[in-house]
């Protein structure tokens, strides 16, 4: 499978997530997209990304493709290893 397809793959699998109707996929999409953008606009390939943050390339390339939802420990080197940090907001209920 080539780069172009296996990126278009995973667009649609991100697509498929943002088109949930459950609002914790979609969370999930955004931030996946976010990671993976900002990955790619810094040159960064998976496995470089790898190294610096000891997750095995596979595991990298199955979160990317939607193959594999990590742990919240995983995301987080994850996101580290791309200087992204996760924070946290009260949500305030509508009811």
């Amino acid at each position: 499978m080539g780069r172009a397809r296996r990126r278009q793959s995973t667009l649609e699998k991100i697509h498929k997530l943002w088109s949930s109707e459950d609002e914790i996929d979609r969370t999930y999409a955004d931030l996946l997209a976010i990671a993976i953008d900002t990955r790619i606009s810094m040159g960064l390939t998976q496995s470089q990304l790898a190294k610096e943050t000891g997750i095995a390339v596979s595991m990298i390339s199955k979160i990317e493709n939607g193959g594999s939802i990590p742990s919240v420990k995983i995301f987080l080197k994850y996101l580290n290893g791309l200087n992204l940090h996760w924070s946290f907001a009260y949500k305030k209920s509508d009811k």
